[in-house]
């Protein structure tokens, strides 16, 4: 993926973390990192469910091979060894030059223009009217501030927004 960074974002807890917990719990380290997996789990669903609405509304659409990229490549987002992993990125080749234009190069209101895919090169109907700019960098800006939301809304579904369905659980409220 030339051209496109990223920073790695990492939630989730290390095993001495875990085994923190459950020290001071009436858990077993299994049974805090079930529940760990579940709150990851729960974030990971909610997290990709609206960057895929958001890669659908704002990623540059000349022909749908950026978009459709970028969306199998997310779907390898996991919750793996207590870590959640969100996968941002891209295998076109020509998406860090996308990345690179503004809003008014990108956005288009039914305008002819002509690309290459599927095998050929033809005239096609150019409609994305809310594409954006930058969009791999607002991507990830839309990513981070997403996981935020999800994981609170997930631990508060897992854990109770007071000390907890789980009592002494409510450890985990402040890890992660």
């Amino acid at each position: 993926m030339t051209g496109l960074s990223h920073t790695p974002v990492k939630i989730g807890l290390s095993k001495d973390q875990i085994e923190y917990i459950a020290r001071g719990s009436n858990y077993t380290y299994e049974e805090v990192l079930d529940i760990i997996r579940a709150i990851l789990t729960d974030t990971l669903n909610g997290v990709t469910a609206d960057i895929e609405q958001w890669i659908d509304k704002a990623v540059p659409k000349r022909t749908g091979q950026l978009r459709d990229n970028l969306k199998a490549n997310l779907k390898s987002s996991n919750v793996q060894k207590g870590l959640l992993r969100i996968i941002l990125r891209t295998h076109v080749d020509y998406a860090s030059d996308v990345n690179q234009m503004s809003t008014s190069q990108v956005r288009h209101h039914g305008e002819v223009g002509y690309a290459y895919y599927y095998g050929h090169y033809g005239k096609i109907i150019l409609s994305d009217p809310s594409a954006e700019g930058n969009f791999f960098d607002k991507m990830i800006t839309f990513a981070r501030e997403r996981i935020a939301v999800n994981l609170v809304q997930a631990k508060n579904n897992n854990l109770g927004t007071g000390k907890g369905k789980l009592g002494t659980m409510g450890k985990i409220k402040g890890a992660i």
